[in-house]
């Protein structure tokens, strides 16, 4: 990923310009992998191809791209009134013109409920993409300028650059220059994998090393093929013609069979894990479409710095694995809503999912996730959410949403835990936390929801509580009005703060329930014992 214009011009960056780049640099890879599949699970089509919704629908079609060479009208077209996400190739040959329209789509765009947009560059013209990019900023030494052209970016591998892929290219990714891989034979798959496992195994704690995005580009015959075969997996298929209704389903048929077929859910180690811990969480993250990877490896990451817990992790794809896995929480990840939800619903997993609400799970939904959690829309409401799809919700909470509206970093005001002392701060401001096209809240019913995290502008690191600040909600929880009601967080982002919240909070339900079970006991004693006296 490219550096903000005052980090280019600096030599020496502050510990504060460190941690925004690094900010960056995750908002940008959940921005590419809130776009991906699993097993071949969602699609990305050339913006020529003219299908049906039910062809979009049944593909998973998140994005549209724009190849260099597309007609200027059916460009302008498809950036004004985008139907996904939107993707311009690069090349050396249209680069001021890529970054006019970078620039104007982001001021086009700015604050209605289209996605952001995302690039697309050949491997041999990535260094290219990155000098141009770095120039523009160092001459304008804009910081706006700078956060509307520090867009998502795929790399392309043609089918004669296959020696390309090697570590670099991933320590690359690493580094935010690119954020996945866009892949055109089936041999490059195999070793973009081997790659990957290679620099992967060199990092410290690689088992919470997220894997980057990789797709595959051909025709629709091509991807049938990929398909078929059960040795090669990618998360998205990139089209190169529009596919029928029949080659849709066919496709997609053979997407969900990969999706049913393991009946054990897959565990992540987590190299936190102490012995004889005070308590033991199983959590279970729905991975059927999104960040699955990325928020079960923060969730660990989280569970380091809080003692005497450890966490078991499982990536659950459909309801045998969530059930195999026991879990005491359940993780709804980012992504894209409609396709998550279409996709449980046909792997078993809502049903499940929605008995466990009645009875109490534990919850923690994130940006696609939490527009899950809201409650459905009704005729008679006066308030309604926005850019959802109808039916395609939880009701784990009484709030409403506006999708698509925040991207790139923000300040947030986020609620901590007072001890009991007026003159402690109730809310603290973290810098930059990432966003990916996500929501923010409305409509929150402030009788059973509770605030947790604004978007801010305060200068002050902290304040006395989270309504000091005005700023759109983007954390809430379920109120807890007894100690026997799970814990149940939503928010628009994924950062390290709100799992840790959630950690924090479900190691205080425990602690009571302990507590509580002990004091009954004891009580118990008593009666019995004052009984026969």
């Amino acid at each position: 990923m490219p550096k903000s214009a005052s980090h280019l011009m600096c030599n020496e960056p502050s510990q504060e310009d460190s941690m925004n780049d690094v900010n960056r640099k995750t908002g940008i890879e959940l921005d590419t992998l809130c776009t991906s599949g699993r097993r071949g699970g969602t699609a990305f089509l050339p913006v020529s191809a003219d299908v049906s919704s039910e062809v979009l629908d049944t593909l998973g079609v998140t994005a549209h791209y724009i190849r260099s060479g597309t007609s200027s009208a059916l460009r302008r077209r498809e950036l004004k009134t985008p139907r996904t996400i939107p993707i311009v190739e690069y090349s050396p040959q249209t680069q001021s013109h890529f970054w006019t329209w970078v620039e104007d789509y982001a001021d086009q765009h700015d604050g209605d409920t289209n996605p952001r947009l995302f690039g697309m560059a050949k491997v041999d013209d990535l260094q290219h993409f990155q000098q141009t990019q770095s120039d523009i900023l160092t001459m304008q030494g804009d910081e706006e300028l700078a956060r509307k052209l520090d867009i998502p970016l795929f790399t392309q591998v043609p089918s004669n650059k296959g020696t390309t892929i090697n570590e670099k290219l991933f320590g690359q990714m690493a580094a935010g220059v690119t954020q996945g891989l866009i892949l055109e034979k089936k041999d490059h798959v195999r070793r973009a994998y081997a790659q990957w496992e290679e620099f992967r195994a060199k990092q410290e704690n690689p088992d919470l090393i997220v894997r980057p995005f990789i797709g595959y580009k051909g025709g629709t015959a091509d991807l049938l093929k990929l398909m078929r075969d059960d040795s090669t997996e990618v998360d998205t298929l990139i089209y190169t013609d529009a596919p029928s209704r029949e080659e849709a389903l066919e496709i997609h048929k053979m997407h969900i069979g990969k999706m049913r077929k393991n009946k054990k859910p897959k565990k992540i180690n987590n190299p936190f894990n102490v012995e004889s811990p005070l308590n033991e969480f199983h959590v279970a993250v729905l991975n059927v479409q999104g960040s699955a990877r990325k928020d079960a490896s923060a969730l660990l990451e989280a569970s380091r710095i809080i003692e005497g817990l450890n966490v078991e992790v499982y990536l659950v794809e459909n309801g045998d694995q969530l059930q195999a896995s026991n879990a005491d929480a359940i993780v709804f990840p980012g992504g894209w809503h409609k396709i998550q939800y279409d996709r449980q619903e046909e792997l078993g997993i809502n049903d499940m999912v929605e008995e466990r609400i009645r009875r109490g799970v534990h919850a923690l939904a994130l940006c696609a996730g939490s527009i899950q959690g809201r409650k459905g829309d009704d005729k008679l409401d006066k308030v309604k959410s926005e850019g959802c799809v109808v039916g395609t919700s939880f009701g784990i909470g009484d709030y409403r949403v506006v999708n698509n509206v925040l991207s790139n970093p923000r300040d947030v005001l986020v609620a901590i835990e007072k001890y009991g002392d007026v003159d402690e701060p109730g809310a603290r401001v973290f810098k930059n936390i990432p966003f990916s096209n996500a929501p923010h809240f409305k409509g929150v019913n402030m009788e059973t929801m509770e605030v947790i995290a604004r978007l801010s502008t305060q200068d002050n690191d902290f304040a006395a509580s989270v309504d000091d600040e005005v700023g759109h909600i983007v954390g809430l929880k379920v109120k807890r009005t007894n100690r026997e009601l799970p814990v149940q967080l939503v928010a628009a982002f994924h950062d390290k703060i709100i799992f840790t919240l959630f950690l924090d909070q479900m190691q205080q339900y425990y602690m009571d329930a302990r507590y509580n079970g002990e004091r009954l006991g004891l009580a118990r004693t008593h009666h019995e014992r004052e009984k026969n006296l």
